[in-house]
């Protein structure tokens, strides 16, 4: 019994001085999984939200590519296609639940015309073929469609919406917004965010 008892000790020693083989100066060794973004441990922590809590974000689409009416009568959709590393970092930070204000940019009249949610948290963008990615995509539902679109020349009028990203970046496709922010916009459009 004691030979089995050393011949046990003997691998269990020999497993943990193999999982240590990997050099703490080459992280890049690790294999991350196809998609996945390189961040620091710490950058992770920092970016977990609160399990209660609600993120509020406004996301960019010229309507003639997709605009909110067909979110509605596709009933969600798949969004993907930014290519931006800032828009990027953002879409990696939205959860599933958080609320989405729906801006149709283009030729035409802009300004946020909707509401949606995300159903399905951040992944890799399914539209890029070659592996090893960065970009990211996430699937979002329509909540409702304001009663009134609420412009971009409206939101400038507003004080309460000076600090807004979307007049401080205008070429950003996926932004944050505070939930004072989506609050006043939903006012402004005449809705009442449930669902």
């Amino acid at each position: 019994a004691s030979w089995l008892k050393l011949l046990w000790f003997k691998t269990c020693l020999e497993f943990i001085h193999s999982s240590s083989r990997i050099p703490r100066s080459n992280p890049s060794a690790m294999k991350r999984p196809a998609g996945a973004v390189s961040r620091s441990p710490q950058s992770i922590i920092k970016a977990k939200p609160s399990p209660t809590a609600c993120s509020h974000w406004l996301v960019k689409n010229e309507p003639e590519e997709y605009s909110f009416a067909d979110l509605l009568r596709d009933g969600r959709t798949v969004w993907d296609g930014v290519r931006n590393l800032q828009a990027r970092g953002n879409l990696a930070k939205m959860r599933i639940g958080d609320r989405v204000l729906y801006y149709h940019s283009g030729t035409g009249i802009k300004g946020v015309v909707g509401i949606a949610k995300v159903i399905r948290a951040a992944y890799p963008d399914p539209t890029v073929k070659q592996k090893n990615h960065p970009w990211l995509a996430i699937d979002l539902a329509p909540v409702q469609k304001l009663e009134q679109q609420v412009t971009l020349e409206d939101m400038k009028a507003q004080k309460k919406l000076s600090s807004l990203q979307l007049l401080k970046q205008p070429r950003l496709s996926v932004m944050p917004v505070t939930e004072s922010e989506f609050n006043k916009v939903l006012a402004m459009g005449s809705h009442t965010c449930s669902g």
